[in-house]
């Protein structure tokens, strides 16, 4: 139930009472109400976390580009999805450092 009136509070316009249109949009405020860190408040409203809480609350953009998020390259091909998608975290697949890394604390 928190996480469906986290995700609430995520715009002024999704606020559901004068109340709540004073924090709403601002993670750090909504994460001293809740207790947790304003990221956990972030991540509730990018849908990183909690989707299937939170999922009946999506607008039909949010889902289809949830969906979208979470296609495989194959999936995008299979549904004539040719633009290319955002940039995954980390480094990529078979990336090298440009030279081999110090040590941080020698053995011996």
């Amino acid at each position: 139930e928190q996480a469906r009136t986290i995700y609430q509070l995520r715009s002024v316009s999704t606020a559901e009472d004068a109340s709540a249109c004073s924090v709403a949009g601002k993670s750090s405020l909504v994460s001293e109400i809740f207790g947790v860190s304003p990221k956990t408040i972030r991540d509730v409203w990018n849908r990183k976390t909690w989707t299937q809480v939170t999922r009946p609350l999506w607008t039909e953009e949010e889902a289809c580009l949830y969906e979208r998020e979470h296609m495989t390259p194959e999936q995008r091909a299979a549904a004539g999805d040719t633009e290319p998608f955002l940039k995954r975290r980390g480094r990529p697949p078979g990336s090298k450092d440009a030279r081999p890394r110090k040590r941080r604390f020698p053995f011996g």
